[in-house]
């Protein structure tokens, strides 16, 4: 709610700097990405 207040403020004082009216979409976070992934079933251990 406070996001898209504040959104509609910025854009009623700087209208130039948005090329659309509604407030952009907020996309899920990736999942976990590795490296070297551990083998199931072995514990890593904390540095």
């Amino acid at each position: 709610m406070k996001r898209s207040q504040t959104l509609a403020a910025a854009r009623a004082k700087h209208p130039q700097r948005f090329s659309k009216a509604t407030d952009p979409k907020i996309l899920a976070l990736p999942g976990p990405a590795w490296i070297n992934q551990p083998k199931e079933g072995t514990e890593t251990e904390a540095a």
